[in-house]
């Protein structure tokens, strides 16, 4: 009977395209995490996982002893990349990389599983779930116009909770390029609000745009002179029946930014580290000097 050999590939296109290199250094190890569950695999030839450049130049690794019973789901992590220690072992077997060809970390394309199933067994296969790779990803926003004409303000904040990105500085679609985007949206400044009232005015509603002048100066002119939202509208009724609004100018955002309330403002003045989620996530676990920072720069100017 003839040994079976069968290669999978994810995505079978090829455009992973994943730097490997941008989500981890010498300090902190990416990885290649997966449930695997393996029926009638040829012992000797075993499972390998690929991680391709090309399909002729790929970086490979034998998990033979990783997955040691048929019909057993198996979690498997394995340590990937450039900066990855030789020196480290698990359960007595080295986690290096061997390579095929000419393989490079900067220019993943596919993840891909090698088998072999037994010569005259027709039900051989492997279930994988739950892929994924694994590292610390650094991203900044920032406007470099307005860092020549202010003061540079640097907030770092550190999210332990799993998100996505593409790992490319002029591609901002990925998750944690748009929290670093909603960061400094929240940083060029804070939006204007206030509450005023005006006699009952009963079909007005919350969303409609007016427009406020208020806090008149010596020159006639107006410190307040814009447009604003209406966030919200209450109706009171009794002998001088009136509307209060609740307003500010904020009127690009789908979810207007919030203004710091006093709270807030006492614990950033006194800087309770514990209570500051910036501070509080830094002192959590350390940074990364090494992480390669994938930096976009935005034009806030009509932002807000």
């Amino acid at each position: 009977m003839v040994n079976q050999t069968t290669t999978a590939w994810y995505p079978k296109t090829g455009t992973l395209n994943i730097d490997i290199t941008k989500i981890g250094t010498i300090y902190s190890t990416p990885f290649i995490s997966f449930y695997i569950k393996k029926h009638t695999i040829y012992e000797t030839n075993g499972i390998e996982v690929h991680l391709e450049t090309g399909h002729a130049d790929y970086f490979y690794q034998d998990i033979n002893d990783l997955v040691a019973n048929d019909d057993e789901w198996c979690y498997i992590s394995l340590p990937i990349g450039p900066y990855y220690n030789p020196d480290e072992v698990s359960v007595g077997v080295s986690r290096l990389w061997s390579e095929s060809g000419a393989p490079n970390w900067n220019d993943i394309d596919y993840v891909a599983f090698k088998f072999t199933v037994e010569g005259g067994t027709p039900d051989g296969y492997i279930w994988i779930d739950a892929l994924k790779l694994r590292g610390v990803v650094t991203r900044s926003a920032y406007d470099n116009i307005k860092i020549g004409t202010q003061k540079c303000r640097i907030l770092p904040v550190r999210d332990d909770i799993a998100k996505g990105d593409i790992l490319d500085s002029a591609v901002d679609t990925g998750q944690i390029a748009q929290f670093a985007k909603a960061e400094l949206a929240r940083a060029i400044s804070e939006p204007i609000t206030g509450n005023i009232q005006i006699p009952l005015y009963e079909t007005i509603q919350a969303g409609q745009l007016c427009h406020i002048h208020a806090c008149k100066q010596s020159s006639g002119a107006f410190r307040i002179d814009s447009d604003f939202r209406i966030i919200e509208a209450r109706h009171f009724f009794g002998k001088k029946p009136n509307t209060k609004l609740l307003l500010t100018d904020d009127v690009k955002s789908s979810h207007p930014v919030q203004p710091t309330d006093a709270y807030e403002a006492i614990v950033k003045a006194s800087k309770i580290y514990f209570q500051d989620r910036t501070r509080a996530t830094i002192l959590s676990s350390l940074a990364d000097p090494k992480q390669t920072i994938l930096g976009t720069d935005y034009d806030t100017s009509g932002w807000f």
